[in-house]
């Protein structure tokens, strides 16, 4: 007696679990018309209802999904429903060119251990009937010619007229533009660099030809005769002199009274008459204007870089130029 129970108890749980699993995971499938024309199309559905955290295998459906139907395009579409269920829809779009009764088999869906199979469904495609007594079927007719176009043809040999103008012109300027005489290339000839010796050695040169003060430019010579020795540190040294003053000049060359004492105690002494001339209004002796250009000259020589001067600057004595210069009066 008691065998007979659990066996009965053992029934009802296995028919109790066939029941949950057939509420919890189902398929079914539809399809939207039973009979379409050649080249109509109709939907064929898969609805799934499973678990949310379930992940059914479902089946894979070729193009061609047999022999004459086929399967243009498979969409998929999801539901959530209560009791932690879920609807998939899988919608195929089928067609078919031949006329025929299909068969649609059942579709085996599988979750873990349960495969679920798909109900079957049928598709008829029937033809187009034409009714021949009030259309009857005629042979293919002959090709037909369209008439000449003459407006087409004219608006084409004026295109034609002018694309061979434009390419007419176009041709003539470029045999023009090849034969013109080309213009004979401007010969640039390269611009050579003097050194500060040269140009300072030349200016001195050219304002002891000139001898301002002989003409009582006092205070022009001494300010052309310092712009000389300015210009020549400035190349020489590579050091800004016009926007500075004599004393800022010689504290800058103060490295010069180790190795050429005597020139840097001739230039101190240019500037200071220099200075005197222009801002107290001295009038040098004519001596002093010579000591000042041949102590200027020997400045330049004595502190040029370069192996030999390009000008050659001819220095006079004080008592030379004494008696070569007419007497002036400051």
């Amino acid at each position: 007696m008691n065998i007979l129970k659990n066996l009965f108890t053992v029934a009802l749980i296995f028919v109790g679990g066939v029941s949950l699993s057939a509420q919890t995971f189902s398929v079914q499938a539809s399809i939207d018309s039973i009979i379409i024309y050649i080249g109509e199309q109709t939907k064929l559905s898969f609805e799934v209802i499973q678990p949310r955290d379930a992940v059914v295998t479902m089946p894979t459906f070729d193009r061609e999904l047999q022999s004459g139907l086929e399967a243009l395009e498979s969409v998929m579409d999801t539901v959530l429903l209560d009791d932690n269920r879920q609807k998939v829809r899988q919608t195929l779009t089928l067609t078919s060119f031949d006329s025929a009764l299909y068969y649609i088999p059942p579709y085996a869906f599988v979750l873990s251990n349960d495969t679920v199979f798909s109900n079957s469904l049928s598709l008829k495609v029937v033809t187009v009937h034409v009714d021949t007594t009030q259309f009857a079927i005629a042979d293919i007719k002959p090709v037909v010619r369209p008439p000449f176009n003459w407006k087409f043809f004219f608006s084409l040999l004026g295109l034609m007229a002018l694309a061979g103008a434009i390419i007419s012109i176009v041709v003539w300027w470029l045999i023009r533009l090849w034969k013109k005489p080309k213009v004979a290339e401007t010969v640039v000839k390269p611009v050579i660099r003097r050194s500060p010796t040269e140009v300072a050695l030349e200016a001195l040169e050219n304002l002891r030809e000139e001898k301002p003060w002989q003409n009582g430019r006092v205070k022009i010579y001494y300010t052309l005769l310092t712009d000389v020795l300015r210009t020549y540190i400035e190349g020489r040294y590579a050091m800004p002199t016009f926007e500075r003053t004599s004393t800022e000049i010689l504290e800058s060359l103060s490295f010069l009274k180790n190795e050429q004492a005597d020139a840097c105690r001739q230039l101190q002494q240019i500037f200071k008459i220099s200075d005197l001339v222009k801002f107290a209004k001295m009038q040098p002796e004519l001596n002093d204007h010579l000591r000042c250009l041949a102590a200027a000259v020997d400045f330049v020589k004595t502190t040029d870089n370069t192996p030999q001067s390009g000008v050659a600057v001819q220095t006079v004595s004080p008592s030379e130029a004494t008696q070569n210069s007419a007497p002036v009066q400051l």
